[in-house]
């Protein structure tokens, strides 16, 4: 599961930097609630992601304990 969730990697830093242009598209554009929005959002993707790591990684090691017996 964890290889899992690291491979998903590629689409992750992809959409990070779509996030961050379109972070400074609004920052460009002068409207900082938009760009407060698009930061938000990005910030609670990152959460979800990490949660999503370390729940594959948590389920991972308690396999390994498990069958270390």
């Amino acid at each position: 599961q964890v290889l899992r969730q690291l491979d998903k990697g590629k689409m992750r830093r992809k959409q990070s930097l779509e996030d961050h242009k379109a972070i400074l598209q609004a920052l460009k554009e002068g409207d900082g609630e938009k760009a407060e929005v698009q930061v938000r959002r990005h910030i609670a993707k990152c959460k979800e992601n990490v949660i999503k790591l370390l729940m594959a990684y948590e389920s991972e090691m308690t396999l390994v304990v498990q069958e270390d017996g």
